[in-house]
This record gives C-alpha cells, sequence and structure tokens, in this order.
C-alpha cells in the first residue's frame, strides 16, 4: 500500500481507531505493552515518495507513494521481522482499546502480533495482526491484518482476512483484500522518518476496498 489512500486500511484499526493509533505513534515510539486507551479524533497523515513531487510534503524526507499510485516492490527487500520505532511489533506484543462508535456502543478492542505470517500475492511474507472487536464480550468483527516492512524501515499494509459477525455468525466479509488480488494495492501505514505534521492524503480514505482500485 502506498502512502495509501483507502483500502490499505480499511482501517486497520477501523477508521477512527486508526486515526488516533497513528497520531499517538507519530508523536512517539509505541510501548510494546497492554494498553487500554480512548481513542481522539487526528488529522489524516500525507506523505511524498522517491522519484515524485507531492504538494505540502516535508521538506528533506523521503517521498512516499499515496493514493492509488502504482508501486513495484521487491519482496526481497521486505521482512517480517518489523522494528520500525514508532510502531514495532514484536510477536506477542498486545493492544487493547476502547471505543464508542457512532451508534454509542462500547466496543473492545484486541490487537495481538501473531507468531504466523502469510505470502501474500504479490509475492511479499507479511507478519499477521489479528484484531477482533467485541461488544459486552460478543465477537462482533474478527480481522487477520497484514503487514511487512522494507529495507528503509517503511511499514507496509498488505491486506487483511475480515470477517463481521452477527448473532454469532458470519454476516460479510466483504472487507477482505490481498495486495496484488484483483487490483488491489499495498501501502504505507507507517512511514520510516517521523513527521512533525503529518501530511494530508497519506491515509485519507481509510475505508475498506479504496486501496484496491476503487472497489467497495
Amino acid at each position: 500500500m502506498s502512502f495509501v489512500s483507502g483500502s490499505f486500511l480499511k482501517a486497520v484499526l477501523r477508521p477512527a481507531r486508526l486515526a488516533s493509533v497513528i497520531a499517538l505513534l507519530v508523536i512517539g515510539p509505541a510501548a510494546c505493552t497492554d494498553e487500554a486507551s480512548q481513542p481522539t479524533s487526528a488529522e489524516e497523515p500525507s506523505g511524498k515518495r522517491s522519484g515524485s513531487t507531492t504538494e505540502g510534503a516535508t521538506v528533506g524526507l523521503p517521498d512516499l507513494p499515496q493514493g492509488d499510485d502504482p508501486v513495484n516492490l521487491d519482496p526481497a527487500e521486505f521482512t517480517t521481522k518489523i522494528d520500525n520505532p514508532y510502531w514495532p511489533m514484536k510477536p506477542g506484543t498486545r493492544w487493547v482499546y476502547r471505543e464508542i462508535d457512532e451508534e454509542g456502543k462500547k466496543l473492545k478492542i484486541v490487537v495481538v502480533v501473531t507468531t504466523e505470517t502469510k505470502k501474500i500475492a504479490n509475492g511479499i511474507t507479511a507478519r499477521v495482526v489479528r484484531d477482533t472487536v467485541t461488544e459486552d464480550g460478543a465477537l462482533i468483527e474478527d480481522t487477520n491484518d497484514w503487514y511487512a516492512q522494507d529495507a528503509d524501515g517503511n511499514i507496509w499494509y498488505m491486506g487483511e482476512d475480515t470477517a463481521e459477525f452477527e448473532n454469532g455468525k458470519i454476516s460479510t466479509k466483504s472487507g477482505s483484500f490481498e495486495a496484488g488480488v484483483d487490483g488491489a494495492l499495498p501501502g504505507i501505514i507507517m512511514p520510516a522518518t517521523a513527521r512533525d505534521e503529518v501530511p494530508a492524503g497519506v491515509l485519507q480514505g481509510r475505508g475498506r476496498g479504496q486501496r484496491r482500485g476503487a472497489k467497495h
């Protein structure tokens, strides 16, 4: 995914949740401990990529792809050992969030970095991070997100296998996508270098599927 504009982030952690997580991570290194937090709104990041020109991009920092910019990635340049200081993903790390959705429902989100990996259709092997959402103890969403880190230290979002539940049964898996399948594109979810101000456009349009080529 490139500094995405869309799908890459169905919302790895849902739109509001992701925005707050990214804001916290950009401000300082993430802690590898259990934590509970109340998400807050944050401005959406943006970035540049090498070889391109992006208005408003931070001077002195490498360009990063954004929007639906096509990218050619070499699997040999990626690793499942994600040690980006702003969002390290050591297997076993666990984050816990408390969230109130648009309807006022209280949700609990648990994100766990697993020991599992997945070979993505574009040839890159990614780390599997499980993201579960419950309401009053009942599972309402279960997602396996796929991340990999490039040689420069940028974390890329490669897609997800997600399922939403109603009354204990899967109601839809429409949010699932995989980079390299049906035009789906990967995108950068966390750059290697922090920006004082996250440029507009990097994570905009985090809705599911937009990064897949405007498919919903």
